[in-house]
């Protein structure tokens, strides 16, 4: 017989909290707005095209202190991380998500 006894131990004490990722990897946290990704000039069949580089994220708030020094760009896995982390921390402390990222109240915020 194996024994099982951590998995009945932590089973019956366990926390969880269920968050919603909605648009979680497209706003930026810090002033609620859409982000959009970069673009880099390639070329192709000697023709000069634009591509988004989809790994990334960009501000482009002329206000934001990230894009003034020059680095608005953030990973897109690390920014959804966060947004995720915060959201749920929101939801586990005051019984409430943030309002851009809950799909009902993100009116507003058009593509």
């Amino acid at each position: 017989m194996i024994s099982r006894w951590k998995e009945q131990l932590y089973g019956k004490h366990v926390n969880v909290c269920v968050t919603n990722e909605h648009m979680t990897s497209q706003i930026y946290l810090y002033y609620y707005q859409k982000l959009y990704h970069p673009k880099a000039m390639l070329t192709k069949k000697n023709k000069q095209v634009s591509q988004d580089i989809k790994g990334a994220l960009m501000c482009v708030n002329p206000k934001c202190v990230a894009m003034k020094s020059g680095k608005s760009a953030r990973f897109r896995d690390t920014l959804s991380s966060l947004a995720v982390g915060l959201s749920g921390l929101t939801q586990c402390l005051i019984d409430s998500p943030f309002p851009t990222i809950f799909p009902i109240s993100n009116q507003s915020i058009q593509h």
